[in-house]
């Protein structure tokens, strides 16, 4: 089962090779998104040998199987539904990157510049590192440390300038004509293909703020901000991608994060009847309780979905299915009850001109 992915892993890891080796070749290979997490399954006494690059000595360890595991290894499934099951499927997981990606790209464009400290860039693409597996699914070289172009915004700076596959082994500052770094909106790519190296440069986009995008593969539906004096992450959950039934609703998860991640500002004016929309607070610097920066994350999320052309009133539908799909006590401690939130949504909506406020909370 998985005999290319076994190829390659074993090509390509040499703990894998070793392993194998010593040990015999497995009745299974899985390897979770991105091949941080490589397992080999071998029904004759019933364990799973695992390798996960993540971890400080990324050696292999042994964990018992599963009696689900070792009924489903033994049951008669075609040898698609096998790889389909085993395999990661690189295409899902990049479409599901690039919505993501596209949409916050969207909701930060309409953001007013506020403070040039936290200015970003926009690249337009996204890389992974080019371990033997990962480059080979993109058309990469399997042998050359860098990483793995996987996927290119066809609107951004990017497009026309490298392709899919390509290995990213240096970024730099483009240089000027008299030698020094230039502007730090330029960056000089260096890419190989099929063993030839080249160059090229890339005129980034001006976005408000930095932020980096990731997803989880966790199975909860969640979505969370990690702010460090390096760096702002915003990070999906592939669970929460799979109960989003549209970019109206990723667009709100998007946005409502992005209120937390940005500084405790007048962003936009605040609504004359509203309780304040991040800036109320700002003047005082006053502590806030979680569920006050739920409801702020809530306004500036509608603020952003309707200054960039989404449906804000999808906002409620999530509300609402999140709700029923996450346990009470550990989300009402952090997060206001769903008809509180869901009210204060519909002033605002009013506010912002969109409809009366008569938010529809029913699925659609």
């Amino acid at each position: 089962m998985g005999s290319r992915m076994l190829q390659l892993a074993a090509r390509t890891d040499a703990a894998i090779a070793q392993y194998i080796a010593s040990r015999g070749i497995p009745d299974a290979i899985a390897t979770s998104d991105w091949n941080t997490v490589t397992e080999l399954a071998y029904l004759d006494d019933a364990t799973v040998a695992v390798r996960n690059r993540e971890e400080p000595d990324a050696s292999i360890g042994v964990r018992a199987m599963t009696e689900k595991e070792q009924l489903w290894l033994q049951s008669s499934v075609s040898a698609e539904q096998i790889r389909s099951a085993m395999l990661w499927e690189p295409e899902k997981v990049v479409a599901d990157f690039a919505r993501v990606y596209t949409i916050t790209r969207k909701l930060l464009t309409v953001l007013p510049e506020h403070d040039p400290n936290t200015s970003g860039y926009y690249d337009g693409f996204v890389t992974r590192p080019a371990r033997g597996a990962i480059a080979a699914d993109f058309g990469g070289d399997i042998d050359v440390t860098g990483e793995v172009v996987v996927w290119i915004d066809p609107q951004g700076p990017a497009s026309g300038r490298i392709d899919i596959g390509d290995i990213v082994t240096n970024r730099t500052l483009c240089p000027s004509s008299n030698g020094n770094a230039s502007s730090a909106q330029c960056r000089q790519l260096t890419l190989v293909r099929r063993k030839v190296e080249r160059q090229t440069q890339i005129e980034l986009e001006s976005l408000p703020i930095h932020v980096e995008v990731g997803l989880s593969d966790a199975p909860y539906a969640n979505a969370w901000v990690i702010i460090t004096p390096e760096t702002r992450r915003l990070l999906v959950s592939t669970g929460m991608l799979g109960i989003i039934r549209n970019d109206d609703e990723l667009a709100f998860v998007i946005g409502h994060e992005l209120g937390h991640l940005l500084p405790a500002r007048d962003i936009y004016p605040r609504p004359a009847t509203s309780q304040g929309f991040l800036g109320s607070i700002a003047a005082t610097f006053s502590p806030r309780s979680r569920h006050d920066q739920e409801m702020e994350a809530d306004c500036f999320a509608l603020h952003l979905m309707y200054a960039a052309g989404y449906k804000a009133e999808s906002a409620s539908v999530v509300i609402s299915r999140l709700a029923t799909m996450v346990e009470a006590d550990s989300y009402n401690l952090t997060h206001p009850p769903g008809p509180v939130r869901i009210a204060a949504m519909k002033a605002t909506l009013a506010e912002l001109g969109r409809g009366t406020g008569n938010m529809n909370t029913a699925e659609n």
